[in-house]
């Protein structure tokens, strides 16, 4: 008989929130899996990634040496 109060259109929102908490209550497991694998102590071992290459960082513009130019070289030789 309460049912006969509600207009079709809010019998629709009951059933799609009734089917909306099912898969949440479904798929809590996953959640909380995401969560702990996001929240996880990290691992106490040892790593076994190299390290990276260090790159070599260039110099300041008033530093940079300047090369003779081949033909320089030529006249002096």
């Amino acid at each position: 008989m309460p049912f006969m109060i509600l207009y079709g259109g809010e019998l629709v929102f009951m059933f799609l929130g009734a089917r909306v908490a099912r898969w949440m209550w479904r798929s809590r497991d996953c959640v909380r899996a995401l969560w702990r694998e996001r929240n996880a102590a990290p691992p106490s071992g040892p790593e076994f990634t190299p390290d990276p290459t260090p790159q070599r960082a260039a110099l300041p513009r008033r530093q940079v040496i300047a090369l003779p130019r081949a033909r320089e070289l030529d006249r002096a030789a």
